[in-house]
């Protein structure tokens, strides 16, 4: 039978500094690093190894598991599976802190796991639908509520790249959405009127901060609706003291406040 470790351009010893156990498994990245491994300690540490007994096994009986991880991911990896000080996850860069994620769930390395979703969580403002995937896949509704909100302004075509392999989150995510754009819709409603002095329905002060409210509440974002009845009450000043135009304007920066807080949680469409 053919070495499998042959060819390899690089193995790497075991991940630990401290560790003084012999090798006895190898473990084969996706971009085709080995690393020198322990099964006593990938069976005391994790749940869901691929066992030894599967690996391919060369001339000199070294068993060679194949993994679906990139090296930088079972690098890291595999510092969980030993009693050691594990490593800063603060300075994961997100696609290893992502990558790691998965693997922690898949293999069961519960030192890992919930590390890593502490970290998924601080990632929810700069990477929100790939946290949403996470948490959704893993069961962590903590981390699925919060994120959901942050993705409905996302193109329809990036949120299919990441939920492709999960069309029924897909399908909750473009229900959920839908009543996002509706209360959209509703803002740009004029609001009830207010009768000013002499039977006037409005002043000269209205359109324009009509026009301010819409450009800077919601700006193309949706998820800007959550806060448009705080943009409606800092914008109060421009309608200077026609006490008429500011009980409309604080009518319709509560109304659109109530729809969007009766709007479905994004758990209810899965």
């Amino acid at each position: 039978m053919d070495d499998p470790l042959k060819n390899l351009t690089e193995v790497r010893g075991c991940q630990s500094d401290e560790c003084a156990l012999e090798a006895d498994i190898y473990l084969r990245s996706s971009d085709g690093i080995l690393f020198k491994a322990h099964s006593k300690n990938l069976e005391l540490y994790s749940g869901g190894f691929p066992p030894a007994q599967f690996a391919d096994v060369g001339d000199d009986e070294r068993e060679v598991v194949q993994m679906s991880e990139t090296s930088s991911v079972l690098a890291l990896l595999l510092q969980y599976v030993h009693n050691q000080r594990q490593p800063d996850s603060s300075r994961f860069k997100f696609e290893t802190l992502a990558g790691l994620a998965e693997a922690a769930e898949k293999y069961l390395v519960f030192s890992a796991m919930e590390v890593c979703k502490i970290q998924m969580r601080l990632s929810i403002p700069t990477n929100p639908m790939r946290v949403l995937a996470y948490a959704v896949k893993h069961g962590y509704p903590e981390l699925r509520d919060v994120a959901a909100p942050l993705t409905i302004s996302a193109s329809l075509q990036s949120v299919d790249a990441v939920l492709h392999d999960m069309p029924a989150v897909l399908i909750a995510w473009v229900k959920y959405r839908e009543g996002f754009i509706q209360a959209l819709h509703f803002t740009f409603k004029r609001p009830p009127i207010v009768l000013h002095r002499g039977g006037l329905s409005t002043c000269e002060l209205w359109e324009p901060f009509q026009q301010e409210i819409v450009a800077k509440g919601v700006d193309g974002k949706l998820e800007r609706l959550k806060q448009f009845q705080a943009c409606v009450e800092d914008e109060l000043h421009h309608l200077k003291d026609c006490t008429h135009c500011i009980k409309r304007a604080r009518t319709w920066g509560k109304t659109v406040a109530d729809r969007v807080d009766l709007l479905p949680p994004f758990s209810s469409f899965l």
